[in-house]
């Protein structure tokens, strides 16, 4: 268990509470359900294999607020003792978002504003980290990630999320790359050594799923030295890939 002056942070993309389908198809296969009911359980299931990791904090992306499975996950939450936290310090989210970052706190933080007022940039102050949660949907964000974690390297920083970025050569790839330059570490490498360096597969290490090159690691944490030094364990979780719940694995990070 986390000591009391621990940390414990937890991200998943939950693919709109879609499980492993395609959210633009709105099928879950045959199981005769409408989509909201569908929908509407997946949400609950989420909630309850997120609430057994006793996190101070959680990042959910791909969150329809709106929706009814969105409802029913903020409601879930709530009564697990978390207070969500929207995007920019914003209070309502139109109907017309439906694929934000939002947090799930226990107790108090200082809600930050992002560059650009991104919706999938939820950012924190909390017990002395500024927390990042991302999800990297456009190739301008790297250029507003790269600029803040240079207003704020001397700081506890921690970027973790969705940065859409596999094994294969792209754009964000390199740009993680330069940020990695920069000084910011991977904290499941940091972890996990030699390990975390190659191809997935399908092991420990995958996270989702990449058209081109089949299981790989696509969502990260990455820390700043002065938050690496607080590090105490990183992992990806497969239970909600494979139990079908999202068709990403979950991050659960621990600091001192």
């Amino acid at each position: 268990d986390k000591g009391e002056t621990g940390m414990r942070i937890v991200s998943l993309n939950v693919n709109g509470f879609c499980g492993l389908a395609d959210k633009r198809g709105y099928s879950f296969g045959g199981s005769g359900n409408s989509f909201e009911e569908n929908s509407m359980e997946h949400a609950g299931k989420v909630c309850e294999a997120i609430l057994k990791e006793r996190a101070d904090v959680v990042f959910l992306s791909e969150f329809d607020v709106c929706s009814a499975a969105g409802q029913e996950a903020i409601r879930r939450m709530k009564d697990g003792g978390y207070s969500p936290a929207f995007p920019n310090r914003w209070s309502f989210i139109s109907p017309g978002y439906t694929s934000i970052v939002v947090a799930f706190v226990k107790g108090a933080c200082s809600r930050e504003k992002s560059p650009g007022n991104w919706l999938q940039w939820n950012e924190m102050l909390l017990q002395g980290y500024r927390l990042i949660g991302l999800h990297i949907t456009r190739d301008s964000m790297w250029e507003d990630i790269l600029a803040a974690y240079e207003r704020h390297r001397e700081e506890k920083v921690v970027f973790i999320g969705d940065f859409n970025v596999s094994h294969r050569e792209s754009y964000g790839k390199q740009k993680m790359e330069d940020l990695m330059k920069m000084g910011a570490v991977d904290a499941f490498a940091a972890c996990h050594g030699a390990e975390a360096d190659g191809p997935a597969g399908n092991t420990y290490v995958y996270t989702g799923w990449d058209g081109r090159k089949g299981y790989t690691r696509i969502d990260y944490a990455l820390l700043s030295p002065a938050a690496l030094d607080f590090l105490v364990s990183m992992e990806n979780r497969q239970s909600a890939y494979e139990a079908g719940l999202s068709d990403h694995a979950a991050l659960a990070l621990e600091l001192k």
